[in-house]
């Protein structure tokens, strides 16, 4: 992996990425491979028509304008990257969905043909996906202003709390965007979203280093399959937050190689 760079502007550690120009290597070389998606760009050179009648159809559901098209752009870029990898067309990916809407790609056989989490924020998307690992990745896009301290008082486990407080006033409100998407992530990696006991793991204590990890807490319910989980916070080709959460174990192969792409490639 490259070396973590510790970002003073931010007042945290992020993994610094080289994002390339291509997805020709996705998921050949790495462990985790992460896209990051412009939604203006992308569908100034794709087409919606490439989404199922389904997918159009939960669409209507959303009455604001902007989030729908959030929406549909989202799933095309999905299919996009997804078929890909799989080399078949985009309209050809079959998805079910788990308990709270986490979504999977399966094979006949019922097992996972391919590991994948998105993240959707502004006009922009981040998704990983593995062949081995499953995910959990969170972006928050700046600027968005946040009520972080009543954030810190009811969302924050107290080592986290401490840390926080040692940000610098005028960095604490993106440092607190920057924990929630750690926080998201580790929903999103355990398939519960933010229906957690957020306050009951800490993922935010230690920001010098861009590496976190924890034992798997905080359930409504303790039978997850999962027992502990780690994590990196992502530095960005824009201005935002990101983290990308995978499970942590001797059953696990550990996360050592991780590539990153723009979509669509840069003109």
């Amino acid at each position: 992996m490259p070396a973590q760079t510790a970002h003073s502007e931010s007042g945290y550690a992020a993994r610094s990425l080289g994002w390339a120009d291509s997805l020709d290597t996705l998921v050949t070389t790495a462990d985790v491979h992460i896209v990051f998606v412009d939604f203006d760009r992308l569908l100034e050179t794709h087409s919606l028509s490439e989404l199922t009648d389904l997918e159009h159809r939960r669409s209507e559901r959303i009455r604001d304008t902007g989030k729908r098209l959030l929406y549909l752009a989202g799933r095309l870029a999905l299919r996009k990257i997804l078929a890909k990898v799989l080399a078949v067309s985009p309209r050809d990916l079959e998805f079910v969905y788990g308990p709270r809407g986490k979504p999977t790609l399966l094979t006949e056989s019922g097992s996972p043909a391919l590991h994948f989490n998105y993240t959707l924020s502004q006009r922009f998307g981040l998704y990983a996906v593995s062949p081995g690992h499953e995910l959990g990745v969170d972006l928050e896009m700046f600027p968005r202003k946040v009520n972080a301290g009543a954030m810190a008082r009811t969302r924050l486990h107290p080592r986290e709390q401490s840390a926080w407080d040692s940000v610098s006033d005028g960095l604490k409100n993106d440092a607190m965007l920057a924990c929630w998407t750690r926080k998201e992530a580790y929903g999103k990696l355990l398939g519960v979203g933010i229906r957690y006991h957020l306050n009951q793991v800490p993922l935010f204590c230690n920001l010098q280093s861009d590496q976190f990890l924890t034992e798997v807490r905080g359930l409504f319910e303790s039978n997850h399959h999962l027992n502990a989980v780690s994590g990196i916070q992502i530095g960005l080709p824009h201005a935002g937050a990101a983290a990308v959460m995978f499970p942590k174990g001797k059953q696990w192969k550990p996360v050592t190689r991780i590539q990153s792409s723009l979509f669509p490639v840069p003109c």
